[in-house]
């Protein structure tokens, strides 16, 4: 083993953590069995409500991204979030976006372009299948296209930013603080 098993983290989060962008979170190591969480780098937000406590995230394949078999904490790489407005996040890794959430969809980089989905919900809960978030794909592009993030997001009715409105329709408003 050469590599130190850590977890590495960059978050914003607001003072009554109730609003939480995670600009990174990673664990990186080379030991046998851990090649999955070397190989991801999981790149999301919550929306909380803290009593009684409630978490909500978006828990899709998508937001756990992936580039080819690259292990992660081999070397270093620029990551960095885009805080568009309290409903529009967009994540970078080496000044290329690779995921992009506006509304009531999200678009994600894949190996042969753009993917455009959203979530939906049964009895007030949003679908899952085998620990994910089950998100229906309403386009796919070879560049990204902001017109077709704006469609998908359209055909939703569920905030990919706050699912369940912990934030009464004000989403990632509140000034954040950040942790390392």
């Amino acid at each position: 083993m050469n590599e130190i098993p850590m977890a590495s983290d960059f978050w914003m989060i607001t003072l009554d953590q109730t609003q939480e962008i995670d600009v990174l979170e990673a664990f990186g190591t080379d030991r046998a069995g851990y090649e999955w969480w070397n190989t991801q780098l999981h790149l999301s937000h919550h929306t909380f409500i803290r009593e009684p406590f409630q978490d909500y995230q978006p828990k899709d394949n998508g937001s756990w991204y992936k580039d080819g078999n690259r292990r992660w904490s081999a070397s270093y790489f620029r990551i960095g979030v885009y805080w568009k407005s309290p409903f529009e996040l967009e994540y970078y890794i080496e000044g290329e976006m690779v995921r992009s959430l506006y509304h009531n969809a999200v678009a994600d980089k894949t190996s042969t372009g753009w993917k455009y989905s959203y979530q939906s919900k049964t009895n007030g809960v949003v679908n899952e299948s085998a620990g994910y978030h089950t998100m229906t794909t309403h386009s796919t592009s070879t560049d990204f296209s902001q017109s077709k993030l704006e469609a998908a997001s359209a055909a939703s009715q569920v905030n990919i930013i706050d699912a369940y409105n912990y934030l009464n329709n004000t989403g990632l408003s509140r000034k954040s603080y950040l942790l390392f």
